[in-house]
């Protein structure tokens, strides 16, 4: 399979503006390029049209948890290279890195 043009290293996804900020900056420091979102469905379109070397997610968000998005978007073009969960505010989550 032909996967598009890397867009960026890393996808940031998490509704908390403040922790979204952080990682990018963080991540941003580590010489890494990354673009960050608060919409896991803003975010599944951007992976699905640019995949990022991998996926960094929260997994309790609105719309779509963070497996589902690391689901459709790894399996949705086979491009994206790996994703990790981030557990909510309880620390508690029933998902897998993927």
């Amino acid at each position: 399979m032909d996967c598009p043009a890397l867009a960026s290293d890393v996808v940031v996804v998490d509704d908390d503006a403040r922790v979204r900020t952080l990682m990018l900056h963080v991540l941003e420091r580590a010489g890494l390029s990354a673009v960050g979102f608060d919409s896991p469905l803003e975010a599944l379109e951007h992976v699905l049209a640019h995949p990022p070397r991998a996926l960094l997610t929260d997994f309790s968000m609105p719309e779509l948890d963070g497996a589902g998005l690391a689901e459709d978007g790894q399996f949705g073009h086979g491009c994206l290279r790996g994703a990790a969960l981030i557990p909510g505010r309880k620390g508690r989550w029933k998902g897998r890195i993927v």
